[in-house]
């Protein structure tokens, strides 16, 4: 089975676990479903932008299968989440805008979600990243709606140098890497972990949602590309979808290094599009 890539799509989530659970444990594919944030989809090289630098997600999408006429379930951050993670329209599913704190992002507790279709098929379950379908109402985090384990931020924004995160209840607070990093980090750590059961890893990276923040050389290196006519905004996105990227190709290393890439299928998309106009 080789890896696959969608590019902008949704994926059919309870069909996909129904049709798995009858199969043997021993053939059940991985799951990697990667979700940028606010990423546009000419926010990547392999959609023709050459100011910006994606090889790991341009070689999956050469690999793969991409969908180009795919729709966003919304476009603000809760609702489209709502959609992908149970594969309804997000004004079914009680997400319908982002504030948190009038519970507009809460994802009803009657709805199924990634989670829980994974694991009663019998498979490891994480979510690490960002939630923002419930806030920090401890009905509505992730661990107990389907997820073996929550390594992220409940909201819908974080700083990535001075972020705070949980892992499930217990509280994680920044070590100087950058965001992006240490989500990368416990993706890689959860790959690893799981030797009895195959793995539904949902990735919900931060990036390339504000703040607008990137590791220093990364940013010099756009300004640099761009020039001076251009924007730090631009810069700024283009270091942080980089770092991205990077980051990505360390977790399909793992996955080589595991000896499942044959059996893991990987779909890689975003919640919406961007929120910059972003050209040079």
């Amino acid at each position: 089975m080789k890896p696959t890539l969608t590019l902008l799509t949704a994926l059919l989530l309870a069909p996909l676990a129904a049709l798995h659970a009858a199969e043997a444990p021993s053939k059940k594919p991985n799951i990697l479903f990667i979700l940028a944030d606010d990423l546009g989809w000419g926010d990547l090289r392999c959609y023709g932008n050459k100011a910006v630098d994606t090889p790991t997600i341009d070689a999956l999408a050469l690999q793969g299968v991409r969908l180009t006429a795919h729709y966003s379930p919304s476009p603000l951050c809760s609702p489209a989440r709502a959609g992908y993670l149970t594969g309804r329209f997000n004004h079914r599913t009680g997400a319908v805008d982002v504030p948190s704190n009038r519970g507009l992002d809460r994802l009803d507790l009657s709805e199924k979600t990634f989670g829980d279709y994974f694991r009663h098929a019998g498979y490891a379950t994480a979510l690490i990243g960002k939630w923002h379908n419930g806030a920090y109402s401890q009905d509505y985090l992730p661990h107990r709606r389907g997820f073996d384990l929550f390594f992220g931020f409940p909201n819908g924004g974080q700083d990535y140098w001075k972020w705070n995160l949980l892992r499930n209840d217990a509280a994680v607070t920044h070590d100087g890497r950058y965001l992006t990093d240490a989500l990368n980090d416990e993706a890689i750590r959860f790959i690893r972990d799981q030797k009895a059961k195959p793995f539904a890893l949902f990735l919900a990276h931060h990036a390339p949602h504000s703040p607008l923040q990137a590791p220093e050389p990364l940013v010099q290196k756009y300004r640099e590309r761009l020039g001076k006519d251009a924007s730090e905004a631009v810069a700024l996105t283009y270091a942080m979808i980089e770092a991205m990227d990077t980051g990505l190709s360390r977790v399909f290393q793992t996955i080589r290094d595991e000896g499942l890439w044959e059996s893991t299928v990987i779909v890689f998309t975003s919640d919406n599009g961007p929120v910059l106009h972003r050209d040079p």
